[in-house]
C-alpha cells in the first residue's frame, strides 16, 4: 500500500502521536494554536501513513501572502520520519499535500535532523530557525550530567546562587507583569527584538500543557526567568531573561539547571538551547553544553511558476509583510532588528556626512561648499524657492515647460504660484527664449536640460531674456547633477541650481537632492535683496529625516525589483496599496500627480548622503560609459537616418546624457519600438509622454492650455514621438539597439497596410474577439450584418451560444487566461494575418480584456488596430475611487462611498460599522482583478444587510487572492427597474458621437452574475448624456464607453456607478436603437472618417430572456402588460435570436433562454 497522507483535526490525538514518536515541540498542537491566534498564520496537522502506520508526522503552518502568490507553507522542526531513510519521501508527500490544498508558492521545512536525505526538487532556502544549536543528552542521570558540565565557572555559580537565597519556582499568571519588565530590559541590553507583551500572555494561555515557565527570585523580587516548550522528543528554549542583579547573583545559571533537571523528569530526551551565534547569550549556553549540533538546514521546494519572484524578494516581504521573521525567536536572533542609533550620534554622523557631501558637490563644480544645500527630494527645495519668491512678492506666474515631469510643476502650484506654459525649442527640448520673449510678467523662469542636454547658446538667450525680465532664472538639473549652464567666462548663467540624484538620475541613488544658491545672485525688483538670505535660512532649518522615510528610501530598490517581476495589473495595485500605508515611497505619488506635495521639505539622512558620496567618487566612469554610448549612438544615426534626433543631443564633443532622445514618425511606431527594445532587455523609455510625466490625474490645478496644438506644437509633437534610449549599455545589449532599429526599414512585411476604402473591409478586415459570451456574438452578428464578415473568436472554453454560429471562426484557446500565452498566441495569429494581406480588429468581451489590450497596446499595433485608451487613463478611471473623486471634481452624482483595504496584511479600517446606515451595497473596486479569481462564497455584488455581514464580506475577500479594496455603498432603494444603462462612442476629444441607452427591467440575480440586464427598455434620458459627457471630455476619452446609473427616489438623481472601458455586455442595444455598433468602430479606428453625432434611440426591448421571464418577474403590472405587448409585436428581441444564422446556434440561442427561466425560479422564487 503506498504513503498517504492524512488531516488530523483532534488536539487529544495528535498530542498523543507526538509524544508517541518523540517529535519536536514546534510540532506540538499548542504551538500551531500559538500562532494562528497571535499572527496570521494557520496550522495543519498531517499524518503519513503506510499499511496502516505511522510513517511521517507534519505541524504544516500557512499564511496567506499578497496576490498573485497566494500562500507559503513552513514545517518547523520537522517533519518527523519513523525511517530517516525514507524522510525524503515524508517531505514529498507533504509538499504535495500543500500543493493541492492551498496552491502556495513554496514549502519550507527545516527538520530536527543532522542530514536529510532529498529528492531534487529540494533546495536550501533562506532560514528561520537557527541550523547550530548547543543540546544536553537527557538519557544519563542528574548526577552525570552535572558534572558533565563543560565550565567548572557554571558548576560553581549554580552552588553560588543557592548560596546566595536565590530560589527557582514554576511561574504562575502574576508573575507574567514582573518577568516582561526583565525581559524588556534583557531585549535592550543585548540588542534583539520581541513581541509586543500581548504576545506572552496569549502564549502563557496557549502554551498550557506543553510549557515550562521558570522564574528565578530571591526575597521575592523576580531576578530572572526561562520560557520553555517540552515533549517527550526534546525540551526547546524559547524566551528567556535576567536582570543586572540576577547576574551578580548568578540567579540565570541555577535557573538553567533547574530547567534541564526539569525537562528531564518530564521524560525529554534531549535538551535544546536554541542556536548559538557569536555573541554573549551564546557564550552563556556554551558552559552548559559542549555538544554543538548544526541541524541539516532549511530546504524549500517550489510550488509555483511564481517561486522566482517570490524567492528573490523574501527578505524584502519579511521585513514588509512581517512573514517569516514572526517565526524566529526572541533573544536568539536579532538580525533583522533595525537597530537605531542614538539621537546625538546620529545627528552628528548626519552633520558630518552632509558637510562631505557638501564639499564634493563643490569640488566637483568648482564652487563653495557653503553655497550648497541637501534635501532628501529635489522638487522640495524648488518649493521652497518658489515659496521665498512669493512671500516677498505676492503672486505672480513661473516661466516653465510641458515637457517635464509633473514634479517640476508642483512645487510652483504648492508655493501659490501660476505655471506659464511656454513651448520648447524641438533641437534642444528646452523653453524656446523667442517664447519668453514675447511672454507675459513672470516671477521666474525654470531653466530645464532635458536628458542632460546643454545647449550653452540657447542657455545663454534665455537667462538674458530672464534677466531682462527681472526674473529669477531656475536651472533644473535633475538629469545633470553638478553640470551647470555656464558662461563664456565658466560662472554658472542661473541664479539657482537644483540637482536631483536618485532613481534613473545621473547619480544611482535612491532620493537625495541639493541646491546651490549662486553667491552672485542678482538683485534688483524683481529679485528682492532679502531673497537669498531668508531662502538660506529656510534651507539650514530643514527637519531630519522622519524615520520611516528613511526606511522607505532604503528599502525602494529591493521593493521595485520585486514588483517589477510581477505582472503589471498585480504591480501597479500593489504599489498603490503600500504606498497608501506608507511602505513605499514611490518617486511619483498620485498626490504628486494631482498637483500636491505630500510631504514637507527635509534634510537627507546619513545613509542617503553616503550613498549619494558614493556616486559621485564614481561619477566620473559613469559619465565616460555614457559618453562613449552617446557617440556610439551619434555615429550609428548619421548613417540612419529613419529617427530624427534633436541637434542638441548631437553635440560636440558629446555629453553625458541620462537618455539619449529620438523620435519616431508616429506614436504607435514609437510604442512599438520601446516594447522590442524591452523585449530584447534594453530599457527604453517614453520620458515626456505624457505631458507632465508620468501624466496628471486631475487636471484642474495645472491651468493647462485650451489648446496644446495651437500654444505648445512642438512639445506635443515631441512628447508624441519620443524614443528615450538608454546610455549605459553593454556592448552587446548596444549591438542588440542597433540591429532592431536597423531592421525598421527592411520590416514592412511584418506591419500591417492600412484600409483606405469601405470596398476594402470585406476583403481585408479581421475583427478578432476575445470571449464567447453574448458580447462576444453580438460583435459577430453586427459584424456579418454590416459587412458580411465571419470574425475570429478566441475563448478560455466552449461557450455554445457562440461556438454554434456558422458566422464566426471559434478557437478554444489552451492558457487563455495566462496573459503571457495569449498574448503570444494573439501576436502569432497577427502575423498571420498580416502576411495574408489582412488587418486585424482586436476586441475584449471583458475588463480584463480590455486592460490587457490596452497595456500591450504599443506591441499589438503592428498587427491589429487595437481600438482602446492608454492604460494609464484606463487604470485610472476604473479603480472606483478615481472614478468617484472625477465625478465629485465634475459634480456627478454618485452613491455615498466607503472605501475598505482587502489586502491580506491590511490592518482593521477605521470605518465606523456601527453607524453605517444599512442595507448597503459591496463590490470589487478593481473588477478586472475580481474576474480573475474564484473562491467559496465568490459574489459580483454583495448585499450587506448587517454589520456581521460586512465583516464576514471583508474578511473573505481578505483571505482570498483579490488584495485590492472593496466598495462600500450607500444602497439606492429600487427595484432593477431604477437602473439605468448607457453605452457612448467618442471621438479623440471625448465629445459623444454616437449614444444609445435604456432602462433596465431586469437584472441576473445568480450571484455569480448578478447586475448582469437581462431587459432593457429604450429610454432616453438628456442629464445622463449630459453627465457621461461631462465625464468624457473632461478625461479626454476616445472610443466606447458604458456607464451604470441608478435613480434614487430619495432626491430625484441618477447616480453614475462606474464606467466600463469597452462595449457594455448588451450594447446590442445600440443596433436595435438604430445604429449598428460595430460602424462607429470601423468608420473611425479603421478608415479614419470624422463621425457625425447620432443618437440610437429608437424604440426598443433587449431581451435575453422568454416572456414567461417578463410575466413572473416584473411586479408593475403596467409596465409587465406594456412589455408582454411588446414581446407579441415583435419589438423585443435578442441578439441570439438571428435568422442569418444557422440551426444549431438557433437550438442553442433556444436553450440559453430557457435556462433563464430556471435560473429566475431558483434566485428569486417562481414569481407570481
Amino acid at each position: 500500500m503506498s504513503m498517504h497522507v492524512q488531516e488530523i483535526n483532534d488536539k487529544d490525538r495528535w498530542s498523543k502521536l507526538i509524544e508517541a514518536h518523540g517529535c519536536h515541540p514546534l510540532q506540538a498542537w499548542q504551538w500551531g494554536e500559538l500562532k494562528s491566534s497571535t499572527g496570521p498564520w494557520t496550522a495543519s496537522r498531517l499524518v503519513c501513513v503506510e499499511d496502516d502506520d505511522v510513517v511521517g508526522i507534519a505541524q504544516v503552518l500557512t499564511r496567506k501572502i499578497p496576490f498573485p502568490f497566494r500562500f507559503i507553507c513552513y514545517i518547523p522542526r520537522g517533519p518527523w520520519s519513523k525511517d530517516e531513510s525514507r524522510f525524503g519521501e515524508v517531505a514529498d508527500a507533504c509538499a504535495t499535500w500543500c500543493e493541492s490544498t492551498f496552491h502556495p508558492v513554496s514549502l519550507k521545512i527545516e527538520p530536527a535532523l543532522t542530514d536529510a536525505d532529498l529528492s531534487a526538487n529540494w533546495s536550501h532556502g533562506q532560514r528561520v530557525l537557527l541550523g547550530l544549536t548547543a543540546v544536553l543528552d537527557l538519557q544519563q542521570d542528574e548526577e552525570a550530567i552535572f558534572s558533565q558540565l563543560p565550565s567548572k565557572k557554571a558548576r560553581q555559580y549554580i552552588r553560588k546562587a543557592k548560596r546566595d537565597g536565590v530560589t527557582v519556582r514554576e511561574a504562575a499568571a502574576s508573575d507574567l507583569e514582573g518577568l516582561l519588565h526583565v525581559y524588556h530590559k534583557t531585549a535592550e541590553h543585548d540588542n534583539f527584538a520581541i513581541h509586543a507583551d500581548e504576545f506572552y500572555a496569549k502564549a502563557f494561555e496557549t502554551l498550557c500543557g506543553l510549557q515550562q515557565l521558570f522564574v528565578a527570585e530571591k526575597d521575592g523580587e523576580l531576578l530572572a526567568f526561562l520560557w520553555n516548550v517540552t515533549t517527550s522528543g526534546a525540551a526547546f528554549e524559547l524566551w528567556g531573561g535576567v536582570s543586572d542583579k540576577g547576574k551578580q547573583l548568578r540567579a540565570n545559571y541555577l535557573l538553567k539547571w533547574e530547567a534541564i533537571k526539569q525537562a528531564k523528569r518530564c521524560g525529554a530526551a534531549l535538551y535544546d538551547l536554541n542556536g548559538l551565534l557569536n555573541d554573549g547569550i551564546s557564550e552563556f549556553k556554551r558552559r552548559f553544553s559542549r555538544e554543538q549540533v548544526r541541524w541539516t538546514g532549511t530546504w524549500e521546494r517550489p510550488l509555483s511558476p511564481l517561486y522566482g519572484a517570490w524567492n528573490a524578494g523574501l527578505k524584502f516581504y519579511q521585513r514588509q509583510l512581517k512573514s517569516f521573521s514572526d517565526e524566529e525567536v526572541d533573544g536568539q536572533q536579532g538580525t533583522d532588528a533595525f537597530v537605531k542609533e542614538q539621537p546625538e550620534e546620529a545627528q552628528s554622523r548626519i552633520v558630518v556626512n552632509e558637510g562631505h557631501l557638501r564639499e564634493v558637490l563643490a569640488r566637483r563644480t568648482g564652487t563653495c561648499a557653503h553655497d550648497w544645500y541637501l534635501v532628501f527630494k529635489a522638487r522640495y527645495a524648488m518649493e521652497l524657492v518658489f515659496e521665498t519668491l512669493r512671500e516677498l512678492r505676492g503672486d505672480g506666474a513661473v516661466a516653465t515647460q510641458l515637457f517635464t515631469c509633473v514634479t517640476a510643476i508642483d512645487p510652483i502650484l504648492k508655493a501659490g504660484l501660476v505655471p506659464k506654459y511656454l513651448d520648447i525649442d524641438p533641437n534642444n527640448l528646452m523653453i524656446d527664449p523667442s517664447a519668453l520673449e514675447v511672454a507675459e510678467s513672470v516671477y521666474a523662469v525654470v531653466m530645464q536640460h532635458s536628458f542632460g542636454i546643454i545647449d550653452s547658446s540657447a542657455s545663454h538667450r534665455l537667462a538674458e531674456c530672464a534677466h531682462e525680465k527681472e526674473a529669477l532664472l531656475v536651472e533644473d538639473c535633475a538629469h545633470c547633477v553638478c553640470r551647470f549652464a555656464r558662461d563664456e567666462d565658466g560662472k554658472p548663467l542661473a541664479d539657482v541650481s537644483i540637482h536631483s540624484f536618485g532613481v534613473q538620475k545621473m547619480l544611482p541613488t535612491n532620493f537625495g537632492g541639493a541646491i546651490w544658491i549662486n553667491p552672485s545672485l542678482r538683485k534688483g525688483e524683481g529679485i528682492p535683496a532679502e531673497f537669498s538670505l531668508r531662502l538660506r535660512r529656510k534651507l539650514e532649518a530643514l527637519p531630519n529625516l522622519d524615520s520611516k522615510l528613511d526606511v522607505a528610501a532604503r528599502s525602494y530598490l529591493n521593493q521595485n525589483r520585486i514588483l517589477n517581476r510581477l505582472p503589471e495589473s498585480s504591480s501597479t495595485s500593489m504599489r498603490r496599496r503600500w504606498a497608501e500605508k506608507g511602505k513605499i515611497e514611490l518617486p511619483v505619488s498620485q498626490a504628486e500627480q494631482s498637483g500636491d506635495l505630500p510631504l514637507r521639505a527635509q534634510r537627507p539622512s546619513a545613509w542617503v548622503n553616503d550613498k549619494a558620496i558614493a556616486a559621485l567618487n564614481d561619477i566620473d566612469a559613469n559619465e565616460q560609459a555614457r559618453v562613449a554610448s552617446v557617440s556610439c549612438y551619434d555615429a550609428f544615426f548619421s548613417q540612419n537616418h529613419q529617427f530624427a534626433v534633436p541637434e542638441g543631443a548631437r553635440a560636440m564633443p558629446p555629453q553625458p546624457l541620462m537618455r539619449y532622445p529620438i523620435l519616431a514618425k508616429s506614436t504607435a511606431e514609437a510604442d512599438k519600438r520601446i516594447s522590442e527594445l524591452r523585449q530584447r532587455g534594453v530599457y527604453a523609455e517614453k520620458w515626456g509622454r505624457p505631458l507632465l510625466y508620468p501624466g496628471i490625474i486631475n487636471r484642474t490645478p495645472y491651468k493647462l492650455p485650451a489648446c496644446l496644438e495651437e500654444e505648445a506644437p512642438a512639445s506635443l509633437d515631441i512628447s508624441k514621438r519620443i524614443i528615450c534610449l538608454p546610455t549605459e549599455l553593454t556592448g552587446q545589449q548596444m549591438s542588440a539597439v542597433f540591429e532592431l532599429l536597423r531592421s525598421h526599414s527592411t520590416e514592412t512585411e511584418e506591419v500591417y497596410c492600412p484600409i483606405t476604402d469601405e470596398k476594402e473591409i470585406p476583403g481585408r478586415l479581421v475583427p478578432v474577439i476575445l470571449g464567447g459570451d453574448i458580447l462576444a456574438y453580438s460583435y459577430v452578428r453586427c459584424f456579418y450584418s454590416a459587412y458580411g464578415i465571419r470574425p475570429i473568436v478566441l475563448s478560455a472554453i466552449d461557450h455554445k451560444i457562440t461556438s454554434s454560429s456558422k458566422l464566426c471562426d471559434y478557437r478554444v484557446v489552451q492558457n487563455f487566461l495566462n496573459e503571457d500565452e495569449l498574448l503570444r498566441y494573439i501576436c502569432d495569429l497577427g502575423r498571420q494575418l498580416v502576411a495574408r494581406g489582412k488587418v486585424g480588429l482586436l476586441l475584449g468581451s471583458s475588463d480584463w480584456q480590455a486592460r490587457l489590450l490596452s497595456k500591450n497596446k504599443g506591441l499589438l499595433s503592428r498587427w491589429y488596430k487595437v481600438p482602446y485608451i492608454d492604460f494609464n487613463l484606463l487604470d485610472r478611471i476604473t479603480q472606483k475611487e478615481e472614478f468617484y473623486s472625477i465625478c465629485d471634481e465634475l459634480g456627478i452624482a454618485h452613491p455615498k462611498t466607503w472605501l475598505v483595504d482587502c489586502s491580506s496584511d491590511a490592518q482593521e479600517e477605521p470605518l465606523a460599522f456601527s453607524q453605517l446606515t444599512y442595507p448597503l451595497i459591496a463590490k470589487p473596486s478593481n473588477s478586472a482583478a475580481y474576474d480573475l479569481i474564484d473562491f467559496e462564497g465568490r459574489q459580483k455584488i454583495y448585499k450587506i444587510d448587517s454589520e456581521a455581514r460586512l465583516r464576514q464580506v471583508i474578511k473573505m475577500l481578505r483571505q482570498s487572492a483579490y488584495g485590492h479594496k472593496l466598495v462600500v455603498q450607500d444602497y439606492i432603494p429600487g427595484s432593477d427597474q431604477g437602473i439605468r444603462s448607457l453605452t457612448a462612442y467618442c471621438d479623440t476629444e471625448g465629445r459623444i458621437c454616437v449614444v444609445s441607452g435604456g432602462r433596465v427591467i431586469l437584472q441576473d440575480h445568480d450571484p455569480q452574475a448578478i447586475g448582469n440586464p437581462v431587459v432593457i427598455q429604450s429610454e432616453r434620458i438628456e442629464q445622463i448624456i449630459r453627465d457621461a459627457e461631462k465625464f468624457l471630455v473632461h478625461v479626454s476619452y476616445h472610443g466606447f464607453a458604458n456607464f451604470d446609473i441608478k435613480f434614487d427616489p430619495r432626491d430625484g438623481h441618477y447616480k453614475f456607478f462606474e464606467i466600463n472601458t469597452r462595449p457594455g455586455r448588451n450594447t446590442y442595444y445600440m443596433s436595435l436603437g438604430g445604429v449598428n455598433f460595430v460602424e462607429p468602430l470601423v468608420n473611425d479606428c479603421v478608415l479614419g472618417r470624422r463621425l457625425e453625432r447620432k443618437e440610437a434611440y429608437q424604440p426598443f426591448v433587449y431581451s435575453l430572456v422568454p416572456s414567461a421571464v417578463v410575466r413572473d418577474h416584473v411586479d408593475d403590472s403596467a409596465l409587465r402588460q406594456q412589455l408582454l405587448g411588446q414581446y407579441a409585436s415583435g419589438l423585443a428581441r435578442s441578439p441570439l435570436d438571428n435568422p442569418d444564422d444557422g440551426l444549431l446556434h438557433a437550438c442553442w440561442a433556444h436553450a440559453y433562454k430557457l435556462r433563464q427561466i430556471q435560473k429566475f425560479n431558483k434566485f428569486m422564487g417562481r414569481g407570481r
